[in-house]
């Protein structure tokens, strides 16, 4: 009997201080949450080429990606067509899935009259839909994108307002929520032609979304894992690579405070390491390197996002690029 009561409460302390038990084999559930562009209009075969159904093929079989993606919804609840009011395929069922991952693109739609006459409520409307999400038992990790450029006014939509004040509303709701910060549009700015009406993107270019939600929750996977952070940390930098997209080589600088231990990696969107460009101590100050997209055995890697990561002692910073050939 006492044999029992010990097993007891020691499954009991198990759970509580480790958290529920993801049964073995059991997919990482991704939900995408947004509106037409997450939903993929337009598209001939939008099962295979929405950018959710890209995700899932980019993430491979320890995903299950659902695409709860809904036409002409709005992040504001006194939005015209709110996305609170969707439920088949909709926000109820994102909540039914329980997700691990909550993918959230919303706001382009919020700039069409007169949607934006409550744009004072657009902060606590999603700050409310976050918190919705968060309460889940499943505790999911939740990303915040900025939606694409709207490059014709289709629909009444309004890239002015999109690019002044729903971008910057919400940038604010990543910082209050402390949430990773996916910024689809600057990616996206220079590839109008990826856009066949000037607001939903072709199938080449959903997967340029998909590519750049998976590197950043790849990016939050490696830089998050088995870090532990000095005491005593290195002032140091890691800058945005230039040329940005390139083809067929681009130009990595890091600046680094004192003089340290420092790896520089690359790795694909599966977090397999492509390549070390840099592995030995460094001298204080600023270092640049030149990639030439190839692999550690000297061959060309194909067009797409990579990370690079840099770590100098037990602190590492991630930054990603893209390759177009």
């Amino acid at each position: 009997m006492l044999k029992s009561r010990l097993l007891v409460i020691l499954a009991f302390m198990f759970i509580l201080f480790t958290g529920p038990v993801r049964a073995q084999n059991s997919p990482i559930r991704i939900a995408c949450v947004g509106n037409s562009i997450t939903q993929g209009f337009g598209l001939e075969n939008p099962d295979s080429d929405s950018y959710p159904a890209q995700l899932a093929g980019i993430l491979g079989g320890n995903y299950e990606v659902r695409n709860f993606g809904q036409a002409g919804r709005t992040l504001l609840k006194k939005g015209d067509f709110p996305y609170w009011d969707t439920d088949s395929l909709g926000f109820k069922d994102a909540l039914g899935f329980n997700p691990d991952k909550v993918i959230i693109m919303l706001g382009s739609n919020d700039t069409r009259n007169p949607n934006w006459s409550f744009k004072e409520e657009f902060i606590p409307d999603y700050i409310a839909l976050i918190d919705t999400f968060a309460q889940l038992s499943s505790k999911p990790q939740i990303f915040i994108c900025q939606p694409p450029p709207i490059f014709q006014p289709l629909f009444g939509l309004n890239d002015s307002l999109l690019t002044n004040e729903v971008l910057l509303l919400i940038d604010s709701v990543a910082s209050a929520k402390a949430l990773p910060l996916i910024d689809v549009y600057s990616l996206m700015l220079p590839f109008q032609q990826h856009f066949f009406d000037g607001v939903h993107p072709d199938p080449q270019g959903a997967q340029m979304v998909a590519a750049n939600v998976a590197a950043a929750m790849l990016s939050t996977k490696i830089q998050n894992e088995g870090i532990e952070f000095s005491q005593n940390p290195v002032n140091f930098e890691l800058y945005q690579n230039y040329p940005n997209p390139f083809n067929p080589s681009t130009t990595l600088t890091f600046f680094v405070g004192r003089a340290s231990d420092v790896s520089l990696n690359i790795f694909n969107l599966l977090g397999e390491r492509i390549k070390t460009l840099v592995d030995s101590r460094q001298a204080a100050g600023e270092v640049q390197i030149k990639w030439n997209g190839t692999n550690s055995a000297g061959h060309p890697v194909s067009s797409g996002i990579y990370l690079y990561r840099l770590k100098i002692g037990k602190e590492v910073k991630t930054r990603k690029m893209m390759l177009t050939r």
